[in-house]
């Protein structure tokens, strides 16, 4: 059953602080460092917590503050509806926070001088010379130059292409595995699919996010190791750091009897949570499997802080170095973003550095963040990702500024008043696509009757995969205006095999133009998409193809059109 609102009965556990962990030394703090300041997650603060929670319908959420030497933390809300409370122990799925630590074990790996002969380059090491046979992107130069560097920094010339993303297979446990085609897929699998990819950018001219090159990356560790990459990150971060709740595999995190929160997303119509019992990104292994919980990650921001062991010095400036400027169409919320690094977006907030990172899976959302000047850290996991991550952006910003003691009228906006605007104008874009894609078709809905049964079909390509349509009776989507819905049918394929699973739906313009709508079959309705569609019709009036135009990566950048022949 779903729950209704939670905003009635969230329980606060009681804040503790957390000992510094026996082995990690901690250098010499200033002397201004050394003052103690208290537990920031008093009641007042725990109510304020409450309060968020409630307005944007997040269940769950666990924070964690690592101010100098010491840890607080503590747990709001659910783990699991109806009652069963977070703690600071619960487990989550960290998303994209895993980034930067595929980025600190590489580093690690380059600085030791174990494999010089993989990384003779270091980061300047083209990928294809370390998985030759494997690694290679649609064009012969990027191919040959694409480097370490570039893949890490987001800045290789392949934009996202998250629609072609099929989750890699959980080593650690044979009946759990994400296949295609009836065959498990792995990193290495993944890897060689991009070469039917086509890049949108020049290597190293503009940032574009893309998920596949952390896969590339893991594919590397796990060559150059000889060893499973949840095994490399085990021994080269998490066992040092006494990081014993932590992994790669969701089976491994099941059989080792911590509590998982539960993923959860808010249905608007019916006004309740609904659960999702798997999260298809717990396969995305590099770029975002990483499973763990508030305790193990302050050990993980306090090393960064600290500048301690496992890591050299040097790595440790490796770590923070920018890599690549990141300009993505518009100014953060709050806080100027300009750069990227490994797997740390890097920031100021009133003149002082900020390295941090979210992560988002299906019904997860996670947030890492610190400041290296002043010895400060916050991390914090939610049983919802979107605004889950936004909250937590928000309860950062104060814990800083806080921290900072910046005077109430000198703080930054939260930006929960644009969030509102931004989410409604997104679910009237959503329902308006037809006129977006379209301005010259007057209606939304076909001018002219189409045979829908003429299109039904399988649809293939290298790189995306196979879209399977039948035809469904068109029913209005959530919070669409009914009367102007005219279409009495609509052509409909799923994906379930995708790293977020999706619905394909095909609604007939006019003439040749279609719209494809991408809606998670499990999730935030925040996540729908639209694009442009037409199918390619030969002489004898049947379709022999599928184009579909997504939308640029980067603002100024082309657009990726992808053609699906028709092969069923």
């Amino acid at each position: 059953m779903g729950f209704l609102s939670s905003a009635k009965a969230l329980l606060l556990s009681a804040p503790f602080a957390i000992p510094l962990a026996s082995g990690l030394a901690a250098m010499p703090l200033q002397r201004n460092e050394t003052v103690q300041r208290g537990n920031p997650l008093s009641d007042e603060f725990g109510r304020y917590v409450k309060g968020l929670m409630d307005e944007w319908k997040v269940p769950g959420l666990s924070l964690a503050v690592i101010d100098g030497d010491q840890v607080y933390a503590e747990g709001y809300g659910f783990s699991v509806l109806p009652d069963t409370p977070v703690k600071p122990e619960t487990l989550f799925l960290g998303g994209s926070t895993t980034k930067a630590q595929v980025g600190a074990a590489l580093a690690h790996l380059i600085s030791t001088g174990d494999y010089d002969t993989n990384f003779s380059r270091g980061w300047e090491t083209p990928i294809s010379s370390i998985i030759e046979e494997d690694f290679v992107l649609n064009g012969e130069w990027a191919t040959s130059h694409v480097t370490l560097e570039d893949a890490i920094s987001h800045r290789s010339g392949m934009p996202g292409h998250d629609f072609a993303w099929i989750g890699t297979s959980d080593p650690s446990d044979g009946n759990n595995t994400r296949k295609t085609n009836n065959t498990s897929n792995t990193n290495r699998a993944t890897v060689r699919s991009l070469r039917h990819l086509p890049l949108t950018a020049e290597p190293r001219v503009v940032f574009q996010y893309c998920n596949l090159m952390y896969i590339a990356l893991s594919h590397v560790i796990e060559t150059v190791t000889g060893s499973w990459l949840g095994d490399v990150l085990r021994n080269v971060i998490w066992q040092p750091l006494g990081m014993n709740s932590t992994f790669l595999s969701y089976s491994e995190a099941r059989r080792s009897g911590h509590q998982i929160a539960t993923g959860y997303f808010w249905d608007d119509e019916a006004q309740e949570y609904l659960a999702v019992d798997t999260d298809p990104v717990q396969y995305s292994s590099g770029a975002g499997a990483i499973i763990t919980n508030a305790i193990d990650y302050s050990k993980w921001v306090k090393c960064l802080l600290h500048e301690t062991a496992p890591f050299s010095a040097a790595t440790h400036q490796d770590i923070k170095t920018p890599r690549t400027l990141e300009i993505t169409g518009g100014a953060s919320r709050s806080w100027h973003v300009g750069d990227y690094g490994l797997g740390w977006r890097i920031a100021t907030l009133h003149g002082k550095a900020v390295y941090k990172h979210n992560g988002g899976t299906q019904n997860f959302g996670t947030n890492v963040f610190w400041m290296p000047e002043i010895k400060f850290g916050v991390v914090g996991f939610a049983n919802a990702v979107d605004n889950g991550n936004f909250i937590k952006d928000i309860i950062t910003q104060k814990l800083a500024e806080d921290r900072l003691g910046i005077a109430p009228s000198e703080r930054l906006d939260d930006g929960q008043k644009e969030r509102k605007r931004q989410l409604e104008q997104d679910k009237q874009n959503f329902n308006n696509a037809t006129n977006i894609l379209y301005p010259s078709h007057a209606t939304n809905g076909s001018s002219l009757a189409v045979d829908y049964d003429l299109f039904v079909g399988t649809y293939s390509n290298p790189g995306y995969g196979n879209y399977t349509f039948a035809v469904e009776d068109a029913m209005p989507f959530p919070g669409a205006n009914s009367t102007n819905q005219t279409l009495q049918k609509q052509l409909v394929a799923t994906r379930a095999d995708l790293i977020i699973p999706m619905q394909m739906i095909l609604r007939h313009v006019a003439g040749d133009d279609w719209v494809a709508y991408l809606i998670p079959i499990l999730g935030s309705a925040a996540k729908r998409s639209f694009y442009a569609a037409k199918f390619v019709v030969g002489v004898d009036g049947k379709p022999t193809a599928l184009d579909i135009t997504w939308q640029g990566a980067v603002e100024r950048l082309s657009e990726v059109a992808t053609r699906f022949d028709r092969v069923g």
